[in-house]
């Protein structure tokens, strides 16, 4: 889009001119030699109008529609300049070149050109290898003056800032690009240019969004979604906002706070993809090609919030079945058995671009507002029990939102198993089968503890009893038969030590099966007992430790009868074999574990020699039934030492 010398919109295309004139269009197909010319921009320059085409640049009367070459043709008939052979011309400016007037030429297909009509010269600038400042790039998509005189070309790869006459001698070139220290620009491929009358060139990139250059150095200022970052085209409004054609319509960037605007149009079927065709018009309005369409936006009335409409209810459906009705009193009702609600929403309004949207929101069901627009439901499937807020907000094309509203209150009613009665019912049987379960293990307790107390009072009495008859009775003959035969005495002997033996073990089940001795503390005086009875009876002395809180525990039967009986295997080797002179029995609790230890001071003996003795595979059978094993660390000279640990996780009465 260009302006006439009367600041009359001129549009470029493949099919001509097309010149807004009174409000309406004149199309005009320029013709040279009878050919249609393709065009490419109409530039208003101190030497008169310029026709770019497809393939060259043209001197061009508008109004009567005549083309002519910038110079006349050859002898041959032939053109003699450049300009002829050029491919999509971008920009042309009148410019002088050591005081001699000439044209600069921006050309998509064949660089940037400087000609002089008066001689006929012209000078290409393109890349010459070894000149690392010139320009790398001859596809000129733009070509800018600013009014200090200063060319911008804007490539593929980069944006280059250059004065003619360094040009023209020394094919220099400022570089901008993503490569530059301290020139880095967003993206490569350059659109647009557009300068900002204070001192800044605003950059529009394919690839990285817009940016500003401003001595010397770049800022990049990244477009929001939709839009993304293929920015085309740029223009300026009064207030120095920026307006940019996008891949998704077109978004408005202020400088002042650094914010996007997305703006609807109205006529405009959504956000379409838009090319670089935007121009600012002498009234301060804002043109643009849109879907083979000429829109005017006015920056005053589309960037004026205006309050949106309230949203509401206009269609409800319960699984499929309308259900409107149910929300005459505020309240929409679901059973149990209801599990898909679909909602639509409108909203009146008269005036406004673009069609509306609308972010709904179930309070506690919906993470993110779903946004739909007038025509869709929003559906809510396997809704939880409770009671919800449905709110909704009218969103318009630009992305404005207007103020959240309630539309109804959403009641899910729950299933019976989730209703307070039913989770009383299931704690009234679980408490029910919970008491009953304990009502059972205590009277199999009580039962088990009588028949325990029952076969410890037997033992004792009748079993007990009777191991103490035989002793007293073989003592009795011992001391009658004195005369008798020496194996006669041996062998009674030898029953009153073995009934005697039998009526000590007899004693030690007893005690283990007798519930009154579960208690750790029984443990304790046992093992302190037997120390008395086999050690100190004899003159060893005994020092007996009982940390950790031990007679506290509670110990099962067979827990204690296997300690019991490790401990007095141990005890019984010492007053036996040791001929020790100091006994330690330490038993603790810690860590979890039951620790019980006889250590002496006695001659010891070497394990390795000994496996079967002294007791020693009875005890290791006792203490792999505790889930352990009994340690047993002796050397010939140093002692003895005998130490089982019990996990106390392990063991259950």
């Amino acid at each position: 889009i260009d302006l006439d010398a009367q600041g009359r919109p001129v549009v470029s295309t493949n099919d001509g001119l097309f010149l807004l004139d009174g409000g309406r269009f004149r199309h005009q197909v320029p013709l040279f030699e009878g050919r249609p010319q393709e065009a490419t921009g109409l530039f208003h320059t101190a030497i008169g109008d310029l026709l770019g085409t497809e393939h060259g640049l043209y001197r061009y009367d508008l109004e009567r529609n005549l083309v002519r070459p910038l110079t006349p043709p050859s002898t041959k008939g032939t053109p003699i300049h450049e300009l002829s052979r050029m491919v999509q011309v971008r920009h042309a400016y009148a410019d002088t070149l050591e005081s001699r007037p000439c044209l600069v030429v921006g050309v998509m297909g064949y660089g940037t050109v400087w000609f002089e009509p008066a001689t006929l010269r012209s000078t290409l600038l393109i890349t010459e290898k070894g000149l690392p400042r010139s320009m790398p790039n001859n596809l000129t998509r733009e070509l800018l003056r600013t009014r200090d005189g200063t060319y911008w070309s804007a490539t593929p790869a980069g944006v280059f800032r250059w004065m003619l006459d360094r040009a023209h001698v020394e094919n220099a070139f400022d570089v901008y690009r993503m490569d530059v220290p301290g020139r880095a620009l967003p993206g490569n491929d350059v659109q647009d240019l557009l300068e900002d009358g204070q001192g800044g060139i605003w950059v529009a990139t394919r690839d990285g969004g817009l940016a500003l250059i401003r001595n010397g150095s770049c800022t990049a200022f990244p477009c929001p979604r939709p839009a993304g970052n293929a920015v085309f085209g740029l223009a300026l409004d009064r207030r120095g906002r920026i307006w940019c054609t996008t891949a998704n319509g077109i978004e408005v960037f202020d400088p002042a706070d650094g914010s996007f605007f997305h703006v609807a149009v109205e006529g405009m079927q959504g956000s379409a993809a838009l090319g670089g065709a935007i121009a600012t018009l002498p009234d301060g309005r804002i043109g643009f090609i849109a879907e083979n369409t000429f829109f005017i936006a006015d920056p005053e009335r589309m960037l004026t919030a205006r309050p949106l409409p309230a949203p509401y209810l206009t269609g409800m459906r319960v699984d499929g079945r309308p259900a409107m009705d149910r929300s005459q009193a505020g309240t929409v009702r679901l059973s149990a058995d209801e599990h898909a609600l679909a909602l639509a929403v409108s909203a009146l309004r008269l005036t406004g671009p673009g069609p509306m949207s609308f972010a709904v929101r179930l309070e506690g069901v919906d993470e993110v507002p779903h946004l739909a627009r007038g025509t869709d439901e929003v559906t809510y499937a396997s809704l939880p029990p409770g009671d919800f807020r449905l709110f909704a907000r009218s969103v318009d094309s630009s992305g404005a939102l207007g103020e959240e509203v309630l539309l109804t209150l959403v009641h899910v009613a729950a299933p019976f198993w989730q209703r307070w009665w039913f989770y009383a019912l299931l704690a009234v049987a679980a408490s029910a089968g919970v008491l009953g379960w304990s009502r059972y293990r205590l009277r199999q307790a009580l039962a088990l503890h009588a028949v325990r107390d029952r076969i410890a009072s037997d033992l004792h009495d009748e079993v007990g009893s009777s191991l103490s008859s035989i002793t007293i009775g073989s003592q009795l003959a011992a001391q009658l038969s004195k005369g008798e035969d020496e194996q006669v005495r041996q062998l009674i002997a030898r029953i009153g030590e073995t009934s005697s033996a039998s009526l000590r073990s007899m004693s030690d089940i007893v005690w283990a099966i007798d519930p009154k001795n579960d208690e750790g503390e029984a443990l304790v005086k046992r093992l302190r007992r037997i120390a008395q009875e086999l050690l100190e009876s004899k003159g060893i002395g005994v020092a007996f430790l009982a940390t950790g809180g031990v007679e506290e525990l509670r110990l099962p039967m067979d827990v204690r009868k296997e300690l019991l009986l490790i401990g007095k295997e141990a005890m019984h080797n010492v007053s036996k074999h040791a001929g020790a002179k100091q006994v330690t029995v330490t038993v603790d609790r810690s860590d979890g574990k039951l620790t019980l230890g006889v250590e002496d001071d006695g001659r010891g003996f070497d394990p390795m020699l000994h496996p079967d003795g002294h007791g020693l595979t009875s005890m290791q059978r006792r203490g792999a039934a505790l889930g352990s094993m009994v340690r047993i660390d002796s050397a010939p000279g140093r002692g003895t030492r005998v130490m089982v640990r019990v996990d106390l996780a392990n063991i259950r009465d």
